[in-house]
């Protein structure tokens, strides 16, 4: 076998032991004289600036600025440490086989570092954890892209340009475990200054083949949190039904009225509904389609946040409070449905037949589809899926003080901050990462923290 690279050479080696490549795979060369920082050992790495340098204590971090490129990428799940390994290694050898030849052009393409994990924790005991696995795509490929991969498991992405915050650590091989990848979060989260990085996902760069003993290099980044100039772009994707993910309990409710100078917020009702043939489904039955289309109708009829929020609210205390005093049984009725959006819209001064001739008609199925549409981009794993300026931000999920705390965080207008902002300033990230064997996790959150997956109520997250 040709050895030529330090990743292929150990990956090969490996993999020979195993019995899952041929003894003829021939590794593709890394050509020499690169001018890579040290810990990519002469293989090609994506570039970067270093912006900052800081320490607090024992502890050193950067704070790098990496330009947009091209990736190549597969996804996977897992639950402990030992279950990590294997997943990684089954998403290694995905993206190894890709530029061994499986992609359209059968091209040889050359190993690169680092090994780019994105980690998502999972939201439950019973969720799994999602693992996004990159290899960055030689210089050569990044204008025009590399050859497409022919299996249906690895894509091709780009990455924007983006700052990280980067804390670098060594580990013995075969590399790091996910508890210590945990403890590297906790320890970088711990100096940084609260609300200025993502707490989730977070990231894991390795740069050495198994086989390295000495000289290993591995790295977490932290996604350094943005602040636009104008007002917070927070968009909430939901289901109606869902009895897990209500938001709009009292205390939520008043703390979006509050944040509404310095935050621009809007819901999209589609969640986890799926389109079979001619027709849609949604998660908790017929009378959640219903609902959201019409609560989309809602959103037409009366943009004003204030009103918006008014009637989602008062739908939700009802479904909790509106049958004989008590929590409606789920999956809610039509007929109790039908009663509790006859009653908000009249509580509130809404037109309730213009609204139902919406939900019956063409508007409300144009109104849906067009909530579909905007749905997908986001590619959420639950709802509620909370997104801020853009980026997914799972800290605001868990409840109203940290909702109101990560918009606080995201503001960087001029309009003097609520009141609220002061109350509940951004908690530090590192508590909401474990120090057990398992990844960061809200588990231990409020009620609130809990989530409609896409693959049933308390289930495993899966992607879209």
């Amino acid at each position: 076998i040709t050895m030529r690279t330090a990743w292929g050479n150990g990956v090969a080696f490996l993999a020979l032991i195993a019995g899952l490549v041929p003894a003829c795979l021939a590794i593709p060369v890394q050509s020499l004289g690169s001018t890579e920082p040290w810990f990519c050992h002469g293989l090609e790495c994506p570039s970067f600036q270093v912006l900052e340098t800081n320490s607090s204590g024992n502890v050193k971090y950067e704070l790098r600025k990496y330009d947009s490129a091209r990736w190549v990428a597969t996804d996977i799940q897992f639950e402990s440490d030992d279950d990590f390994k294997k997943a990684q290694g089954t998403a290694f050898m995905r993206l190894f086989e890709y530029i061994s030849g499986e992609n359209t052009g059968n091209v040889k393409i050359d190993m690169t570092a680092p090994v780019f994990e994105t980690i998502l924790p999972g939201k439950g005991p019973f969720c799994k954890n999602n693992l996004t696995l990159h290899f960055f795509v030689p210089f050569k490929y990044q204008k025009t892209g590399p050859p497409p991969p022919t299996s249906s498991l690895v894509y091709l992405t780009q990455l924007p340009t983006t700052e990280y915050f980067v804390i670098q650590y060594s580990t013995l091989p075969p590399g790091p475990k996910v508890s210590k990848l945990v403890e590297e979060v906790e320890k970088l989260a711990g100096v940084l200054p609260p609300g200025s990085f993502q707490a989730e996902p977070y990231y894991s760069a390795e740069y050495d083949p198994p086989f390295r003993i000495f000289a290993r290099h591995d790295e977490i980044w932290l996604k350094k949190q943005t602040a636009p100039a104008g007002p917070v772009e927070v968009v909430i994707l939901h289901e109606a039904l869902c009895p897990f993910c209500i938001l709009e309990d009292w205390e939520e409710y008043a703390a979006k009225l509050q944040l509404l100078p310095i935050a621009d917020m809007k819901t999209i009702w589609w969640g986890n509904a799926k389109e079979v043939g001619s027709k849609v489904e949604c998660q908790h039955g017929p009378t959640e389609c219903a609902a959201n289309v019409f609560l989309n109708c809602v959103n037409a009829h009366y943009p004003e946040a204030k009103q918006r929020f008014a009637f989602t609210h008062c739908l939700d205390w009802s479904m909790y409070h509106g049958c004989s005093g008590k929590a409606c049984k789920q999956p809610l009725s039509m007929e109790n449905y039908s009663h509790f959006v006859r009653n908000c819209s009249e509580t509130l001064h809404f037109d309730y037949d213009a609204l139902t001739t919406c939900a019956g008609g063409e508007e409300g199925q144009q109104l849906l589809e067009a909530a579909k549409t905007a749905t997908a981009p986001y590619n959420h794993r639950y709802v509620p899926w909370v997104v801020i300026n853009g980026q997914h931000n799972a800290e605001a999920e868990k409840g109203p003080a940290q909702f109101v705390a990560a918009v606080c965080a995201a503001y960087g207008g001029t309009h003097t901050l609520p009141p609220i902002c002061k109350k509940h300033r951004f908690p530090s990230s590192s508590s909401s990462a474990s120090s057990s064997s398992s990844p960061p996790s809200s588990s231990s959150s409020s009620s609130t923290a809990a989530h409609c997956t896409a693959g049933g109520e308390g289930g495993s997250e899966i992607r879209g």
